[in-house]
């Protein structure tokens, strides 16, 4: 197990998370994600964290019509920007770097590729690139609203919240 995900299990379970000791996060395949050690029985817990334990969103700041999830990313992000200092740099530490997320990212495919995957499935391609308007849209509109946090900080939450469903 990392020493990553030890620090967070650590700081997760300091804030009442429940984790299943026959889980582990790792990397398999190239594929991330949490794999069971070991059995599991039927009805068993797996995982909880409590609400208190979540990234606090300050409604105050928003207007009405502003989604959840953009909320959740903005917040998200100026937890980010506290630094290891901060109170979540222990899950922060789990997400991938923007580098990374340009290794496998759709948000960041070039026109080439998308070009060969419309050759291969024009429905396939056509997704691709109205989840990447989504995108776009949603960080441009957050780096509007508070640029004091750097657009590449809103890329990387905002695919990490889509990818490992953090709201």
């Amino acid at each position: 197990m990392s020493s990553d995900f030890e620090t967070l299990r650590s700081w997760a379970e300091a804030r009442g998370l429940i984790l299943h000791s026959a889980l582990e996060r790792k990397v398999e395949g190239g594929v991330g994600g949490m794999f069971a050690l070991g059995a599991i029985q039927k009805g068993e817990v797996l995982a909880a964290l409590p609400k208190s334990a979540l990234i606090p969103v300050d409604e105050s700041i928003y207007h009405a019509q502003v989604s959840l999830s953009a909320k959740q990313i903005h917040s998200a992000c100026k937890a980010y920007i506290e630094g290891s200092d901060g109170p979540f740099a222990a899950v922060f530490k789990m997400l991938d770097d923007v580098d990374t997320l340009k290794a496998f990212s759709t948000y960041y495919i070039e026109n080439a590729e998308l070009q060969r995957i419309a050759e291969l499935s024009s429905g396939l391609a056509m997704y691709i690139q109205q989840q990447n308007q989504r995108h776009h849209t949603l960080v441009t509109a957050l780096h509007e609203f508070d640029s004091s946090i750097p657009l590449a900080v809103f890329e990387m939450m905002m695919l990490a919240y889509d990818s490992r469903a953090m709201g």
